[in-house]
């Protein structure tokens, strides 16, 4: 019947929407039993993959790969006729033809039963073949813990001889490729599969596989002289190489790796034999195959991790089942085992039941709400907010510092270019992480050891100077230079003192005298230059200084801003909270006192109705004596009909002595009606007396009573009642006449007595629908104060969760402020110590300036003091030589040659002309 198109493409289209609502319904599910997450979770798996091929159906039916959609169309629009060899195509025609076919097929299969398609139907037939149900072993737990079992009896039965390496990973990876698809089966594996595949290709090229890193060796060569290719083996020497070549080991790998490179290498049948001088031509090996099986295993062993990367959590899992196992003994592995099955059989009990949870409280991982004190103990009502992770909130403590080392805090700390590390740990603010982050940088910073300022350098003299001095002086050559000019004055004056003649004599002193004053000429230009360096180094210091300290001041005016806007705040809600605490008190005045008038409805409530009922109970027993009085009257009007004129007489005598003047009908009270039955019973008047002797007990009980419930007002008695003893003298005959008349006022009394009754039910009536009004407007208004009450309860949590709101934002601008006022500290802090630093270099280049001064000046005396010797030699020789006619000639030209010698830069080319001729 659903084989036309459009009947089949209608229930693909029924089938997948039925599949998509078993789908909600399985994930809804899923929420109230959290213990089946993973058999659910397969059952959604398994809906998908029935909902996909449904899909792919629809898809072939609307693509109408058959041609069926075109002649379905055909047949609807009557382009075509429904049966071959009819008459003209007709629209009616078909129609009539089809419902006669559906006519005929149901007449046909009219007792056959219907498969109703519906969601029961796909959840009961959800693990049905081809699909299959997930099954754990008893240590898997439904998918809680791995079953190590099977691993670790590879791991005993394995064979290190053999090497059975790549079966060994293969069992591996397919036993934890079988749990990860059982326990997390709408994980989309492909996509993992593809990363670590990727990843795994791209450090493998790099070489960074964890455990297959690639060592210098193999980087530089795989075919080096003391590698042997048999075992596999680098050397150290070439003597333990030649040693290894003659070993058996050796020998054997070389024949098994000759029969395996003949299998490989088929057109190379005749390889060289192995000999002492193995020079690792005899073990050619398929270097390319080689590398493939070390990549398939390195492959292998990325992919089990990989996969142990993503069991992680219910791997730690396992390893904490293991241990608690261990340490548990057998009474409370049964304990434990006992409480499971109670567990399971409640469980099962109240699967069908909503959990009660009025508070709104996490589900435990029996999937029932926590205990309340333990929801408040952990403080899971309080929200933390990271601002750092996106303002996401986290509820509780313990979950907000969890947070810190999750992917989503350390994104975002890699988004702000800080490192995760401890320094900021309970910071959520990016304005703080940068501001911290910016402080360690600084910190560091001064930490670090400067090569340029702190390392020392010594001179030949014994200076200890820093390394950018000294590499300017040596830059400069004053070193070298000064000790080659003192050589080669130490070399002329050698050379002078040696000379006798008196010309080369004066020659060697003005040479001296040219070239020290050259050197001093020289020292004193340097230390003219080093003075300006030193200047404008002091120069540049106090700059620096006076820029440090700008930054420092205006980043700690910034924070002093932030601290006082923080501290505005913190009185803000000092303020808010102190109202909120106001108002709070007061409300809590107003719903003691809501209670007091609720505990005193209640109490008025409860003594009205103990009222009511004390009324009752005696209303109950006014109507018991009431009755008693009237079965009495009937017996007397009894006695009256049936008993002689004596009998009478004497009953009268009785009622006379024992007549009660204090009630209305004469009636006496109940201690005297007792002895009034006694009395009648020794009359020996039948037998009537007795059978209302009950009556005189139960007036005897409440004897006290009996006058204030009967007697309302008093009357006249003495001519109501009949005295028959004055009728006892008198004529028998008038009897008659007596006992109408006492009967006639036995009736009256029982006329009142009945009223008296019904007056008192009336009063009755009315003070029960008094009291009652009165008490549904008492409860009317207890209701109405509950509901009061239960209102500003519920305005006092609110309060109470805007307190502690507000204490917790009072407390985070206290440690705000504080922290503020630790960084103003820090900040101030290492501004003194750049400043003192700054300032003791300043000092020392000040030092440093005063000893260049004091060299120059000495350098100055030096000359001066040259000079004078210079003199006092050329006055010497002047005198020893004055007899000499040609002296005083000599001496104008040696003064001009002086002072042509002060121009420095003829100075040195002709000092050094003269060395060069006077050196032997």
């Amino acid at each position: 019947m659903s084989s036309n198109w459009l009947e089949q493409t209608r229930l693909c289209y029924e089938s997948i929407e039925l599949l998509d609502k078993v789908i909600i319904d399985l994930l809804f599910e899923k929420l109230d039993n959290p213990k089946d997450q993973v058999i659910i979770d397969n059952k959604v798996r398994n809906i998908i993959e029935m909902k996909q091929s449904k899909c792919l159906d629809l898809l072939i039916l609307i693509n109408d790969t058959d041609g069926a959609k075109n002649e379905e169309m055909q047949i609807l629009s009557g382009q075509k006729s429904l049966t071959a060899g009819s008459r003209q195509p007709d629209v009616w025609f078909n129609f009539q033809q089809r419902l006669k076919d559906i006519k005929e097929f149901h007449k046909k299969y009219q007792n056959s039963t219907i498969q109703q398609i519906d969601k029961e139907f796909y959840l009961k037939n959800v693990f049905a073949p081809p699909y299959s149900e997930p099954k754990f072993t008893a240590d898997e737990g439904n998918g809680k813990y791995v079953d190590m079992n099977v691993l670790y009896q590879e791991f005993l039965n394995f064979d290190l001889k053999k090497r059975m390496w790549l079966q060994t990973k293969n069992i591996i990876q397919e036993i934890m490729l079988d749990f990860f698809l059982k326990v997390q089966p709408l994980t989309d594996f492909q996509i993992i599969e593809k990363q670590i595949e990727q990843d795994f290709e791209y450090r493998w090229k790099e070489g960074t596989v964890n455990g297959w890193e690639k060592t210098d060796f193999e980087e530089k060569n795989q075919d080096e002289r003391l590698f042997c290719q048999a075992c596999q083996r680098l050397f150290k020497n070439e003597s333990i190489f030649v040693h290894h070549l003659e070993g058996k080991k050796h020998k054997k790998n070389a024949k098994i790796n000759e029969k395996y490179d003949q299998k490989i290498n088929n057109n190379n049948n005749n390889n060289n034999n192995n000999n002492n001088n193995n020079n690792n031509n005899n073990y050619n090996y398929n270097n390319n195959e080689d590398d493939s099986k070390k990549e398939t295993l390195a492959k292998l062993e990325s992919f089990s991790i990989g996969l142990k990367q993503q069991l992680s959590e219910i791997i730690q899992e396992t390893i904490n089942q293991v241990k608690k196992r261990q340490t548990r003994t057998y009474q409370e592995i049964e304990a434990e085992n006992t409480m499971e099955k109670v567990n399971n059989v409640q469980s099962e009990s109240e699967d069908d039941e909503m959990p009660y949870n009025p508070k709104n409280v996490p589900l435990g991982p029996d999937g029932k709400p926590i205990p309340y004190w333990l929801y408040k103990l952990h403080g899971l009502g309080i929200e933390y907010k990271c601002e750092i992770c996106g303002n996401f909130s986290y509820w509780g403590r313990r979950a907000f510092e969890k947070h810190f080392n999750e992917w989503r805090h350390s994104y975002g700390m890699k988004c702000l270019k800080i490192p995760n590390t401890v320094h900021f740990k309970e910071i959520t603010s990016t304005k703080d992480a940068l501001a911290l982050h910016h402080k360690l940088s600084m910190e560091s910073e001064y930490a670090q050891f400067n090569i340029e300022t702190e390392e020392e350098f010594e001179d030949s003299e014994g200076n200890i100077l820093n390394k950018k001095t000294y590499n300017d002086l040596k830059k400069q050559g004053l070193f070298q230079k000064t000790a080659i000019l003192v050589k080669q004055l130490v070399l002329t004056l050698f050379i002078s003192q040696i000379k006798s003649n008196e010309t080369e004599l004066i020659e060697g002193i003005k040479l001296i005298q040219m070239k020290t004053a050259y050197v001093i000429d020289d020292i004193l230009q340097f230390l003219k230059s080093m003075e300006i360096q030193v200047q404008n180094e002091i120069q540049h210091t106090d700059e620096e200084i006076v820029r440090k300290t700008n930054e420092y001041t205006q980043e700690i005016s910034i924070l002093e801003k932030e601290d006082q806007e923080k501290k505005v705040k913190c009185l803000e809600y000092q303020n808010d909270l102190k109202e909120v605490e106001e108002q709070y008190n007061k409300l809590q005045e107003y719903i003691l006192w809501l209670e007091q008038k609720i505990s005193n409805n209640n109490l008025k409530i409860e003594d009205y109705h103990n009222e009511r009922c004390e009324a009752h109970q005696m209303w109950i027993e006014f109507l018991r004596t009431s009755q008693n009085m009237v079965n009495f009257l009937e017996f007397l009007k009894e006695a009256v009909s049936n008993y002689s004129f004596i009998q009478i007489s004497k009953i009268n005598a009785v009622l006379a002595r024992y007549k009660n003047d204090d009630n209305e009908f004469g009636i006496p009270t109940s201690e005297k009606l007792t002895v009034m039955l006694l009395e009648l019973q020794q009359l020996n008047l039948k037998e009537d007396s007795e059978k209302y002797s009950d009556v005189a007990q139960s007036l005897n009980k409440e004897r006290l009573r009996t006058d204030e419930e009967i007697g309302v007002g008093h009357i006249d008695n003495d001519k109501d009642y009949i005295d028959l003893e004055k009728f006892q003298g008198e004529d028998r005959r008038n009897v008659k006449y007596y006992k109408e008349q006492l009967i006639e006022l036995i009736e009256k009394m029982e006329h009142n007595i009945k009223k008296q009754i019904q007056t008192r039910i009336d009063e009755e009536i009315k003070l029960n629908d008094d009291i009652a009004e009165f008490i549904i407007i008492l409860e009317k208004e207890l209701r109405t104060l509950n509901k009061e009450l239960q209102e500003q309860k519920e305005v006092n949590e609110n309060i109470k969760s805007i307190i502690s709101n507000l204490k917790s934002l009072l407390e985070e601008c206290d440690s705000h402020t504080s922290s503020y006022t630790v960084k103003i500290y820090e900040i101030k802090k290492q501004l003194e110590y750049y400043i003192s630093s700054k300032n003791t270099y300043k000092q020392s280049l000040v030092v440093e300036y005063g000893e260049i001064k004091e060299i120059t000046k000495l350098y100055e005396q030096n000359i001066a003091q040259t000079g004078i010797q210079y003199k006092a030699h050329y006055d010497d020789i002047i005198n020893t030589n004055y007899a000499n006619p040609n002296a005083q000639l000599y001496d104008r030209q040696l003064l001009n040659q002086y002072d042509s010698y002060r121009n420095p830069e003829d100075l040195e080319q002709k000092v050094q002309g003269v060395i060069n001729v006077q050196q032997p």
